[in-house]
C-alpha cells in the first residue's frame, strides 16, 4: 500500500509542476501586446509576427488552397 500512495504522490506532485511550469494560462492581449501564440490575444485578434493585432493585410491568402475540386467522371482535378 504504501507504493501505490507514492506513486499517487508523485503523479499529484508532477501535475501541479506541470501546471506551474507552464504559466498557466495566457493573459489576453490588446491590439499591439507582445505575444507568441492566438491564445495570448483578446478576442478578434491573432497573433502575428509577435503581436496581437486584427490586421490580416500582411497574410498571403491563396484562392486555391484548400478549395480543389474533383471531376466526378475521371477522378482528376479540374
Amino acid at each position: 500500500m504504501g507504493k501505490s500512495v507514492a506513486v499517487v504522490g508523485a503523479a499529484i506532485g508532477a501535475a501541479v509542476l506541470g501546471v506551474v511550469h507552464c504559466g498557466g494560462p495566457a493573459k489576453e492581449g490588446g491590439a499591439g501586446a507582445e505575444c507568441f501564440r492566438a491564445e495570448e490575444c483578446a478576442a478578434g485578434l491573432v497573433c502575428l509576427d509577435e503581436r496581437c493585432t486584427s490586421d490580416l493585410t500582411s497574410v498571403n491568402f491563396r484562392r486555391e488552397a484548400g478549395t480543389a475540386t474533383v471531376d466526378a467522371g475521371t477522378g482528376t482535378p479540374d
